[in-house]
């Protein structure tokens, strides 16, 4: 069986690719795709692998396919449904016997997967139970995105001697 696959750029937008396959048989996309998650688990760790995988198939996530811990911080947030009701994050690292780094990395890990979970400055963190909730904790990870972005900018534009300019 040969399958090739030609790829058409958008001349509008370099960044939405089509692509056009020479066979769509069930038996083609078949071999397609095993032959694509082969290359994509030699590329990626397992949990990368697996998260892309359950993307690409649409399927829902289940809390048991979750580890442990990130299965204990969504069990804690539940009890937390709304701003109103946020759980500040050294109470919630605290309750569950990690630090507070440990915590925002898999909250982090978890938005990742699409679980929403939302932190407000000076509140904690949350499950949104409205658009106006989830749109007030995008907003604060894109003020992080920007100050990040700013951050690395300033660093990557840094003068090598800047300390011995500065101090002389």
């Amino acid at each position: 069986m040969k399958i090739t696959i030609d790829v058409l750029e958008n001349e509008s937008n370099k960044d939405n690719l089509e692509y056009l396959i020479s066979d769509t048989s069930n038996e083609a996309m078949t071999v397609l795709m095993f032959a694509l998650i082969g290359e994509a688990r030699q590329r990626a760790s397992y949990e990368q692998f697996l998260e892309t995988l359950l993307e690409f198939g649409g399927i829902s996530m289940k809390i048991t396919d979750l580890q442990k811990l990130d299965q204990n911080i969504i069990k804690m947030l539940a009890d937390h449904k709304g701003i109103d009701r946020a759980i500040r994050g050294e109470v919630l690292a605290q309750s569950l016997n990690i630090d507070l780094r440990t915590l925002q990395s898999r909250i982090s890990s978890l938005q990742k997967k699409r679980c929403a979970i939302g932190t407000i400055d000076g509140l904690g963190y949350f499950i949104p139970t409205d658009e106006a909730e989830r749109t007030a904790g995008i907003t604060k990870k894109e003020e992080m995105g920007f100050s990040i972005h700013d951050a690395v900018s300033g660093y990557r534009r840094a003068d090598l001697e800047w300390l011995d300019k500065m101090i002389d």
